[in-house]
C-alpha cells in the first residue's frame, strides 16, 4: 500500500493530464518492450466507416500505425513469445487460455487473454485486457496481486488475430478508453514504445 501512495505521489508532482482534480503524467507501464512498434491504435471515432486516433489521423481503411474502423484496443506487433508485461499494480481477475486462430472467418475473440482489475486510481477504477496471447503462455492465476510490473505472458496470433501482436484494452469505469489518447501512457516515439 506504501509503494502504491509513492508512485501515485510521484506521478503527481510532473505535469500531465488531470485526473480526478489532480495533475499526473503518464502512470501507467508499457505492457511490452520498449522499441515495440504499435501497429493499430484505439478508434476514437464512434460512427461506422470513419476512423481517427489520438494522433489526430483520419480515414476510411486500415494504415500500419495508425486506428481501423471500430478498434476498441491498442496493437504491439511483435513475435511469437515477446514478453507482456502488466500496465500497473492490480489483481488478477482473469486467466482464459484458448488454442488456435480463428481469423479471418471465426469468432471474434481474444483466443487466451489475462484480465486485471487495478482498483481505484486518482478517483476512477480501471481494468487492462491483454489479448491474443501464447496458448498456455500465462504466467499468473486469478487472485494473485501483481505489484511492479512484472512479466504475465507471452505475445502471439490466438483468436481473431491476423497476426503475432498483443492487443490491449484499458477500461476506466468500465469504457474502453485509449491510453495514448488520455495521456495515461507515455506517448509513442516514431511509432514505437518509448
Amino acid at each position: 500500500m506504501k509503494r502504491r501512495a509513492i508512485i501515485i505521489a510521484i506521478a503527481a508532482l510532473a505535469m500531465g493530464p488531470l485526473i480526478g482534480g489532480v495533475s499526473f503524467a503518464a502512470i501507467f507501464w508499457q505492457p511490452v518492450n520498449s522499441g515495440t512498434p504499435l501497429s493499430a491504435y484505439f478508434d476514437l471515432d464512434t460512427r461506422s466507416g470513419y476512423i481517427r486516433d489520438w494522433t489526430g489521423w483520419t480515414g476510411t481503411s486500415w494504415v500500419y500505425g495508425h486506428a481501423y474502423d471500430g478498434h476498441t484496443g491498442t496493437d504491439y506487433d511483435g513475435v511469437s513469445n515477446d514478453p507482456v508485461y502488466n500496465i500497473l499494480w492490480g489483481t488478477v481477475t482473469e486467466v482464459v487460455n484458448q488454442s488456435g486462430n480463428t481469423y479471418p472467418n471465426g469468432p471474434q475473440t481474444l483466443g487466451t487473454y489475462v484480465k486485471i482489475n487495478h482498483g481505484s486510481v486518482g478517483g476512477y477504477t480501471y481494468q487492462s485486457v491483454y489479448g491474443h496471447l501464447e496458448y498456455q503462455s500465462p504466467l499468473v492465476s486469478v487472485n494473485d496481486y501483481l505489484g511492479t510490473r512484472q512479466r504475465i505472458a507471452d505475445m502471439d496470433n490466438t483468436g481473431y488475430s491476423s497476426g503475432d501482436h498483443l492487443h490491449l484494452t484499458l477500461y476506466r469505469n468500465g469504457v474502453k478508453i485509449c491510453p495514448y489518447d488520455t495521456g495515461l501512457m507515455p506517448t509513442p516515439v516514431n511509432g514505437k514504445v518509448p
